[in-house]
């Protein structure tokens, strides 16, 4: 396999500032953003997405190859245009979804 055509997926955690007082169109677009998320969620591009209780922070966890296919996925969110977005390479991203359940010796 020819190295130069290898493209090894990484974890890539999105920052995303929300509008500090978003216009009606903005509402209008919440179940289309979350059925698009669910949609990654079920491809298993988006691996976490939170909202912070005070609304003004969102933070998403995605698998790319680079951070320009992170930039084309947000581009593609509903709402793209009203938020504010700083990505970052993750070394690794560990979560509880991974762990191997215990075993029982019974």
């Amino acid at each position: 396999m020819d190295a130069k055509n290898f493209n090894i997926l990484k974890h890539f955690m999105i920052e995303i500032k929300m509008p500090d007082n978003p216009p009606t169109e903005f509402y209008t677009l919440v179940a289309a953003q979350r059925d698009f998320v669910v949609e990654l969620m079920d491809k298993g591009i988006i691996l976490s997405y939170g909202l912070s209780d005070d609304r003004t922070s969102l933070w998403v966890v995605v698998v790319a190859g680079s951070k320009e296919e992170v930039r084309v996925i947000t581009e593609q969110f509903p709402m793209f245009k009203f938020m504010t977005f700083n990505t970052v390479g993750l070394m690794f991203y560990n979560n509880s979804k991974h762990k191997l359940p215990e075993l029982s010796l019974n």
